[in-house]
């Protein structure tokens, strides 16, 4: 780079520059920033890594046909809803008769009480089950052992209240007659075992829901505040009641895969927060593009600005999968040598297949406005590579450290989420400019051109501060001299 450009160069990029170096002088929304991944809450929970052979398997039906087709397919097959009905032999729908009974069994409601999943068995102040109004699961045995007495099935006066007046609206009861309280027999699409569910009508209007174009049915207590299921272009989406048969969750399942069973908490109390399992969803993020309908249009201008700044829940995707027979299991394991290898391979492969796409976003790559343009501009798999793994070890770091400050009494520190796009970036722009050195990537020229410049060297040095390059500050450094 000659004199001149480099002075060009600076004078075009200085105020980027000088966001990049000093935060506090950095103009952007943090809250954007964010939610780029959604992943800014620290969770109480371990990290979890897939399957690397079920994510070969993912990228080989990516790379040897079109994913958009792939998946618009399946819904076309599916395109009628109102007709789709996807049962067995063993399913079973027995509508129950509607009589008074004086013998109700005890509440035989499956719902999450004492932090577990279990029939509720309450004997106080039962009400008739065929008068609820939405979908809940029952217990198992209590059904098959009444020998087709559906009538005197039992429900505690907590539950029935709860579903009429806080889970349901009030109009939702005059919908729907009694005369369609149905008993469902079902297999659950995660674990395959039989459970029953009451409804009235086929579904609930309220909570019933299509994924992929298959309509999914979950009990609607496990929807009271949890995101798991929430509308996503055609991905997710409400069936407002259109359809005659769905695909049943258990409680159980439906739990394990990402979704909370609304826990009642009592009065005066805050109700829980749904937890977010946002660090599993990150392990899903490098087969999101698999899933993703249009997230290569040239038209639509938000989309090249962050085709990741709203995924689909970790629940959705895990059904998705689920419905297509996509095997992809999540489990902890030690990554072996032989499987690094692989995952090297593969990255590598892809990265020096991505020459053209980089070449779209060149200008942005070589003179970015902001550190969102440039860090959207790297290849969408570099990135998210390179910010879950930097993501969890930053996270684990900073819960250390606030261990040891709790115990000082002393400020917790927070997590920084600009300070890890600043290390991502620099990562990034090391691997691109080593495979494709004909680009001028911006970071990498911005160093060259500090390092030489003796004014400048306070800069430099506060560059590699921001992209933790070298291991302490100046600070540290003259306490060093001082020992």
């Amino acid at each position: 780079m000659t004199s001149r450009n480099s002075d060009e160069f600076f004078k075009s990029s200085s105020d980027f520059l000088n966001d990049f170096l000093y935060e506090e002088n950095y103009n952007i929304n943090e809250e954007e920033l964010n939610n780029t991944y959604n992943i800014d809450e620290i969770c109480n929970i371990e990290p979890i890594t897939f399957d690397i052979e079920a994510f070969l398997h993912v990228k080989e039906y990516e790379s040897s046909s079109d994913t958009s087709s792939f998946i618009n397919e399946s819904i076309t097959e599916n395109e009628d809803i109102n007709n789709f009905v996807e049962t067995t032999d063993n399913d079973i729908n027995i509508t129950i008769k509607k009589k008074n009974s004086l013998a109700l069994i005890p509440c035989v409601v499956i719902d999450k009480i004492d932090r577990t999943i279990q029939r509720c068995k309450s004997t106080q102040n039962l009400q008739k089950l065929w008068q609820l109004i939405g979908i809940w699961q029952i217990d198992k045995k209590v059904v098959e052992d009444i020998r087709g007495k559906l009538k005197n099935l039992g429900v505690y006066s907590s539950h029935f209240n709860f579903d009429q007046n806080r889970l349901h609206d009030q109009e939702d009861k005059q919908l729907k007659n009694t005369h369609e309280s149905i008993i469902h027999k079902r297999c659950c699409l995660f674990c395959g075992n039989y459970y029953y569910f009451f409804s009235r009508g086929n579904n609930c209007r309220k909570y019933s829901w299509i994924i992929n174009g298959k309509p999914i049915q979950i009990p609607c207590v496990g929807q009271k505040i949890c995101s798991s299921l929430a509308n996503y272009n055609e991905i997710c989406k409400l069936a407002f009641g259109k359809v005659k048969s769905a695909r049943f969750v258990c409680c159980e399942y439906y739990e394990k895969n990402g979704g909370h069973i609304y826990t009642r908490p009592g009065r005066c109390k805050e109700p829980p927060n749904c937890i977010k399992d946002e660090q599993i969803l990150l392990t899903l993020l490098p087969v999101l593009k698999f899933l993703q309908f249009n997230s290569e249009s040239k038209n639509d201008s938000k989309a090249n600005t962050s085709s990741f700044q709203k995924i689909p829940s970790f629940f959705t995707i895990k059904t998705i999968f689920k419905l297509n027979q996509i095997p992809i299991l999540f489990e902890e394991k030690i990554l072996d040598s032989t499987t690094c290898e692989k995952i090297g391979i593969q990255m590598a492969n892809q990265l020096w297949q991505s020459h053209s796409k980089l070449k779209q976003n060149k200008s942005k790559l070589e003179s970015p406005l902001s550190i969102i343009e440039y860090y959207n501009a790297f290849p969408s798999f570099l990135i998210i590579f390179f910010y879950s793994f930097i993501n969890i070890i930053s996270k684990k770091k900073l819960k250390e450290t606030n261990h040891k400050l709790k115990s000082q009494n002393k400020p917790l520190k927070q997590f920084k989420n600009i300070h890890l796009i600043k290390i991502v970036t620099f990562l990034a722009s090391i691997f691109i400019t080593f495979t494709f050195p004909s680009f001028k990537i911006w970071l990498p020229q911005v160093m060259a051109s500090l390092s030489r410049r003796p004014r400048l060297l306070s800069s430099f040095y506060v560059l590699l501060v921001k992209c933790s390059i070298i291991s302490h500050t100046n600070r540290h450094e003259r306490r060093l001299k001082k020992t």
